[in-house]
């Protein structure tokens, strides 16, 4: 998209695909709510006018910002409305009390207008039933393809060989930010007290410098910078553990399946998960490695009793075959169609 443009249309497949370029840049010496405020305006008066001559049967809400405007839509064009909760929007970690009450007083005004509910885990679709009403819902994962697009033919190394490990010795890994409320700090205590196994934090973030110095000072935590999507599950196909041990900081948090978590067990791995409902359930249903506290005690033991098992944990991929992408895909194009 050029810095210029306004507005960015194009066609695949037979879609047309619209870019809304912000009219107010990061860049520029805005206060940060007031530059918010303007972009929804123009957003909102972009898809309207962008909408005004179209047939228009469903209107699929990916952000609580723009529930509004889905509510518009669907009362202009008699459409059905799907709301797409990504995570349980008001009670995410990092937003402020007072974004987080404006998000709720949002979804709860403009929930009988909700045609459909679409969330990422079951605690998330049942919160949602028991705050505000039954909707239909459906449980929408964020996995990858259980084909991965890339392959380690185009893996310059894998992540044994860029930290140097034997083959004897376990290879724990965590990707994603390296920000605050993943368990990183608690992952670099217990890995600074164990020797016999590694981990591999890989991604980028504000503790980023910390990791590092853990890096000087210990044999056996690693750091590397993040890796494209389309090779990430190549890549860490090369170590022995996934972990995702996040910490309870938010409601979000205590009901997520991460991104990563379906991305360490399509590559093979098995998992180290936080003892939280959802993490906990997939990981003891489908076998797919080991859940903790997300404390010191709780990680450093799981570790210990991992390194003592030798990884006997196994993952089975053609059982996973209602978890992947494909299956999600499938779920969508169901739920159009009983809509249309």
């Amino acid at each position: 998209i050029k810095d210029e443009a306004f507005k960015v249309s194009s066609f695949n497949d037979g879609f047309e695909f619209h870019n809304y370029v912000p009219l107010i840049k990061r860049s520029l010496n805005f206060p940060k709510s007031l530059r918010l405020a303007i972009n929804l305006i123009g957003f909102y008066f972009y898809v309207l006018s962008t909408l005004s001559k179209k047939s228009i049967r469903i209107i699929h809400v990916h952000d609580t910002a723009v529930l509004p405007l889905g509510w518009i839509i669907k009362k202009k064009y008699k459409t059905k409305l799907i709301y797409d909760a990504h995570e349980l929007e008001s009670k995410k970690n990092g937003q402020s009390e007072i974004f987080s009450l404006i998000t709720f007083i949002f979804e709860k005004i403009f929930w009988s207008s909700i045609d459909h509910l679409i969330t990422v885990s079951n605690s998330i679709s049942e919160w949602y039933v028991n705050k505000f009403g039954y909707k239909p819902n459906t449980i929408i994962l964020n996995s990858p393809p259980l084909e991965n697009i890339d392959t380690s033919d185009n893996i310059e190394y894998t992540p044994r060989e860029f930290c140097n490990i034997p083959d004897e010795e376990l290879l724990f890994i965590h990707i994603g930010l390296l920000v605050p409320g993943r368990g990183i700090e608690v992952l670099l205590d217990v890995f600074s007290n164990t020797k016999k196994a590694h981990i591999l934090l890989m991604g980028f973030g504000e503790l980023e410098d910390n990791i590092k110095s853990y890096v000087k000072n210990n044999n056996n935590i690693h750091f590397h910078k993040h890796v494209e999507n389309k090779k990430l599950v190549a890549f860490i196909k090369g170590a022995d553990f996934g972990i995702c041990t996040i910490e309870k900081i938010s409601l979000s948090d205590y009901f997520a399946l991460p991104n990563k978590f379906f991305e360490y067990i399509f590559s093979g791995l098995p998992v180290l998960g936080s003892n939280f409902p959802d993490l906990k359930s997939y990981i003891e249903k489908y076998n797919l490695g080991y859940v903790c506290n997300p404390d010191y005690n709780g990680v450093k033991g799981a570790i210990e009793t991992i390194i003592q098992d030798k990884n006997k944990v196994i993952i089975d991929k053609d059982f996973l075959r209602n978890l992947s992408w494909e299956a999600q895909e499938e779920k969508i194009t169901d739920l159009y169609k009983d809509i249309i």
